[in-house]
């Protein structure tokens, strides 16, 4: 019986380790987040005044599977979300007169629901393209570059041929794919999203949607 007991106990002891391995945290990425005078966070008077505004819509729909056209954006992955609190949630997509090199082509916004004209949205996510100046690298050359200074990739987007690395200093996330649609130029663009932007918008639309729902629920 104290064999049998001492094997149990061993059994449960690896068990647990083996549950404690399983659950240790994700490895916390050293990529560049900063291109040029683009941050995260920054409001969208300072951060696209030379970018012209496209329709807006809601995250819901931006960020739909089938929109392949849009900027790779997605929502954190521990999130569980509300549809009904996603899709309250505006999107301003701005983007660059022309797509060149050294430079953002496409800024991506999320506005509160306290947020008034004057201040609309918050840079959330952002492309920003690099280019071989030297005119001697490959677009794969470039990649190969890429995973060669931080590391292989966590994970694959086929469909929009990027490399994605997750946990990138705690809050971000970052996609890398072949620079396209800049004259003859070999390149990558570089895509960062903030998780800390969305999560804090998420919460203010979740906070509003909850109040407005304790407010109806007086009238009843």
């Amino acid at each position: 019986m104290k064999r049998m007991a001492f094997l149990m106990a061993a059994a449960l002891i690896l068990a647990g380790q083996a549950f404690a391995e399983d659950k240790k945290p994700a490895k916390q990425r050293t990529n560049r987040v900063e291109f040029g005078s683009y941050m995260t966070g920054l409001t969208i008077e300072l951060a696209s005044a030379a970018y012209k505004d496209a329709p807006r819509t809601n995250w819901l729909k931006y960020s739909a599977p089938q929109e392949k056209n849009n900027v790779w954006v997605a929502a954190p992955a521990d999130m569980v979300m509300a549809e009904n609190v996603a899709s309250r949630i505006p999107v301003i997509a701005t983007a660059a007169p022309t797509a060149g090199c050294g430079m953002a082509p496409r800024l991506i916004f999320l506005a509160g629901p306290s947020q008034t004209a004057a201040v609309s949205g918050k840079l959330y996510a952002y492309e920003y393209n690099i280019c071989d100046t030297s005119g001697l690298l490959s677009t794969d050359m470039m990649m190969d570059q890429y995973i060669s200074k931080y590391g292989v990739y966590d994970e694959k987007d086929y469909d929009r041929k990027m490399i994605i690395y997750n946990n990138v200093s705690g809050k971000y996330r970052v996609g890398v794919r072949p620079l396209s649609g800049v004259n003859d130029k070999t390149g990558i663009t570089v895509t960062v999203i903030d998780d800390s932007v969305f999560r804090d918008t998420y919460g203010q639309w979740r906070m509003a949607v909850r109040k407005a729902a304790r407010i109806a629920k007086q009238e009843f």
